[in-house]
């Protein structure tokens, strides 16, 4: 039996127009966490942003909670 890293994308709402200031934002923090070996960093597996929805950036992770705690603050 295989085992595999299962995870799932979030919808985060955002203020249209901000959806890569949000990601780059996060993103930045994530890698700051990461040299502190934050489970969350290595949790997020990827940040995206659709140019033509507006209000929404999506994350990749195992569950909402790590999503929630990336982003809080």
């Amino acid at each position: 039996m295989s085992t595999s890293i299962q995870s799932r994308f979030f919808a985060v709402k955002t203020t249209g127009g901000q959806e890569r200031n949000v990601a780059k934002f996060v993103g930045n923090r994530l890698e700051r966490d990461e040299t502190e070996n934050s489970i969350i960093s290595s949790a997020i597996r990827s940040i995206v942003v659709i140019d033509s929805l507006k209000g929404y950036v999506f994350f990749e992770a195992p569950n909402a909670q790590v999503v929630s705690d990336a982003i809080s603050g």
